[in-house]
């Protein structure tokens, strides 16, 4: 129904697949190959439309999938969690866009993150194992976090959020995310807690990389993308920016949020102007119980001023961070 599907790509890292390394062939694609993936909650207007709905367990199939769950849902996309019968059960996922959906991410966004997650290789970013393709669908054959994403995670706390302590390897391990990130001058844009996963060990993953962009030095960008409550002032006053000073804005967001459970500055609800006026002010509200050098820290990393604000190296050295030592 499909025909073949093609790896498109292979990471550097080691591949934990035996039928994904170069030279295999491809499967040929059978939709009667998996059973229990919960089906997509959208209507099938034709016998043809039913059939690619059984795209992803098809997809799964030619990566000798076991079980596939849907494990989340976005705008553009469905994330499966597939059992694999190579090499021990390994667990991944299994991203899934649908192509027909059109509209700017798929015209635009989607091809910058293609191009950008096959050079990606850190402890800290989820590893992308392969790409497949349909004139229809992409599958991007992902890492699986199996902690969850951050925001879940701090949710799950007695008091829902995290102890200066607890807080500090992580944000530092997101810090060593975004440091990789700007030697390959690749800007994420979408830094926050749900696209913060964790794995088993608490190791960071982050992830989604929908609108990542390079951006090389001295070129500007004046795209407005991300999520409101963790944009950076000048994304949402539609000014233009240059380098990772958004992700930086974006980092000390996530800082503030998993020590408080709270926004800085406003959340999805707020009004954009609204919000702005207290970014340009810098009105936070800091709870007593945070130390001096975090509070510093965080207003550092939320200066309104790109220049002004801190730069990756500096937050590394900053007495809050210190100390704090690097995770392989």
């Amino acid at each position: 129904m499909f025909g073949n599907i093609c790896t498109l790509y292979y990471t550097r890292r080691k591949l934990i697949f035996d039928f994904l390394k170069p030279g295999n062939q491809c499967r040929q694609l059978v939709p009667e190959a998996t059973v229990d993936v919960q089906r997509r909650q959208r209507k099938m207007t034709s016998p043809d439309d039913e059939s690619r709905s059984f795209f992803a367990q098809t997809e799964l199939d030619s990566l000798k999938g076991k079980k596939a769950k849907l494990a989340r849902t976005g705008t553009h996309s469905h994330v499966f969690k597939a059992t694999m019968d190579s090499r021990g059960n390994a667990q991944v996922a299994v991203k899934l866009v649908d192509l027909r959906s059109r509209g700017e991410y798929i015209e635009r966004f989607m091809p910058r993150e293609l191009a950008i997650i096959p050079r990606l290789d850190h402890v800290n970013i989820v590893a992308a194992y392969a790409i497949h393709r349909t004139p229809e669908y992409v599958a991007i054959v992902e890492e699986y976090a199996s902690g969850g994403d951050l925001l879940n995670y701090i949710r799950t706390r007695p008091e829902r959020y995290l102890q200066e302590q607890e807080a500090k390897p992580i944000f530092r391990q997101l810090m060593d995310a975004i440091i990789y990130l700007e030697r390959l001058h690749i800007v994420h844009r979408d830094i926050k807690c749900e696209n913060i996963f964790l794995d088993s060990n608490l190791r960071v993953k982050l992830g989604d990389f929908g609108f990542a962009r390079e951006l090389r030095p001295g070129v500007d960008s004046n795209t407005h993308c991300g999520s409101r409550p963790y944009a950076a002032i000048e994304l949402l006053s539609g000014r233009t920016y240059r380098g990772n000073g958004v992700d930086i804005w974006s980092a000390g967001v996530v800082l503030y949020v998993i020590l408080t459970s709270y926004f800085p500055f406003g959340s999805s609800k707020d009004e954009v102007p609204a919000i702005i006026k207290r970014q340009r002010s810098q009105s936070i509200h800091f709870s007593q119980r945070l130390s001096g050098e975090v509070r510093s820290l965080i207003l550092g990393m939320l200066h309104p001023d790109p220049k002004k604000r801190l730069y990756s190296r500096r937050i590394l050295a900053h007495p809050w961070l210190a100390e704090t030592p690097h995770r392989t």
